[in-house]
Parts: C-alpha cells; structure tokens; sequence
C-alpha cells in the first residue's frame, strides 16, 4: 500500500493521492475544464460518488453545494485512505467512504486491475486497458503512457450500491467513474430504488460499445440520455461523459 501524499495542483492548493500526474490530471479535468460543467445540485444534496479515487470530485461536489451529504465508493485502499485524508483537509462534512467496488452482486476476494501511476484506469476489468492506454497516448509521451499502465491485481470486496445506500432516500446525483464496470453497477441498484435517482452522470470511454449499453440501460429506467465529449480530452479521443436525467 502506498501512503497519501499531498500533491500540489494549482497555486497555493494541495491535494493528497497516490500518483502526482494522475491527481493532476483529474484536478484539471474537473475544475479546470469542466468534465461534470452540466451536473446541478439542489440545496442538501443526497451525492454517490461511485470511483471516488482520490475524492475530487467529491470536493467538487461540497464545494458547489457545501450542505451536501456525500457517500463515496473506491475500493483501491490507498486511494481510499487519500478519499479520508482529503475529507480531513477539507474540512468536510457529512462524507462516508466505503471501501468497496460495486457490481452487480456481493461477493469477497475478487480480482481488480490496479494502475498505481495512473489509479484512474483501475477497474474490475481484469484485460489489460489496451484501448484506454491507446486513448491517454493522445496526451501522455509514449514511455511515460507506458509506466501508467503497468498494472498488478489487487483483491477487493464488491458489494451492490443499493445494499449501502439509507432506504427510501432519494438521490439527487449518482456520479460514477468505473473504467468499464458502469453496467455490473447498474446492476446492483434495486428496481424500486430507480425511480428515487434524480440524476446519473457517468464519465466513460466509446470502446467496446460502452456508451451505448450505459445510454440504453438509463433510458429503460425512465431517464433522458445526452451526451458530450469530454471537455478534459483533446479532439478525436474516446472519453465522454453520459448525462441522465429524471422528468
């Protein structure tokens, strides 16, 4: 396990993780560039941050809506203690970590391919992420691309987001970043708790038609799909962010 460390972002501001370039980059993506720039809070939000990874964007989250409850999914251990150590810097209120990926069922000891340079790519998927290592090549030099998606397995516990979730309590965001696992996630989300989610949003890749499941499976739950290019990546690479919406 790799200990937090704090890791400057921006002038006068630090934030702990595990990989400088990965924190960097998703410091950019999200306050910079403008990945989650259509999300909407209501006062006393109710936010999942499901692939919290080091916890930014549930920083950005309290910092739009600082009276929002928060609960916040990573299953990497280091990077969850990075999730609790930025809770701590912050001064964050109301935010739970569970450390734990979400599927579709429950299930203990299971195999998960972690990136420890670049912890965003981790994921369930246990192939090598040859099509995502393709996509980062558009930004990153071709030896350092390399070091990034030198992985190793790690062993985590899954559980269903609805088994962790308060009963009855309506979600204003469900947010999820889980590198190829967004379907095995839906899955885990009881019929009758569908219709109390208010908004998904879901930062995901065009590879191995992932959009396209991801968009048919909000729109059989009632929900009004769209579509952008993430703002973070340059012209011509595979990441986008999908938007659903109740009503």
């Amino acid at each position: 396990m790799s200990e937090p460390r704090l890791i400057d972002v921006a002038d006068d501001l630090e934030i702990y993780g595990t990989s400088a370039t990965d924190v960097r980059f998703l410091y950019q993506e999200i306050f910079e560039r403008g990945s989650y720039r259509d999300v909407s809070l209501p006062p006393k939000a109710f936010v999942v941050d499901a692939g919290a990874n080091v916890g930014i964007f549930t920083l950005f989250a309290k910092r739009a809506c600082p009276d929002a409850t928060i609960i916040a999914f990573e299953p990497v251990p280091d990077l969850a203690a990075a999730v609790r150590a930025n809770v701590a810097l912050f001064g964050l209120d109301d935010v739970t970590v569970h450390e734990v990926a979400l599927g579709k069922e429950r299930a203990e000891g299971v195999s998960f391919r972690h990136y420890p340079l670049r912890p965003s790519g981790s994921s369930l998927l246990l192939e090598d992420q040859t099509e995502l290592r393709q996509v980062s090549s558009a930004w990153l030099p071709p030896r350092l691309n390399a070091r990034m998606y030198q992985g190793r397995e790690i062993v985590v516990e899954v559980a269903t987001l609805s088994s962790l979730l308060p009963v009855a309590r309506r979600i204003d965001l469900l947010k999820v970043d889980v590198v190829g696992a967004e379907v095995a996630l839906f899955g885990g989300v009881a019929e009758e708790q569908w219709p109390l989610i208010d908004q998904v949003v879901v930062d995901t890749q065009d590879i191995a038609g992932r959009i396209a499941g991801v968009r048919e499976l909000l729109a059989s739950r009632g929900m009004t799909t769209s579509l952008e290019r993430n703002p973070a990546d340059p012209a011509g690479a595979a990441s986008f962010v999908v938007y659903g919406r109740r009503g």
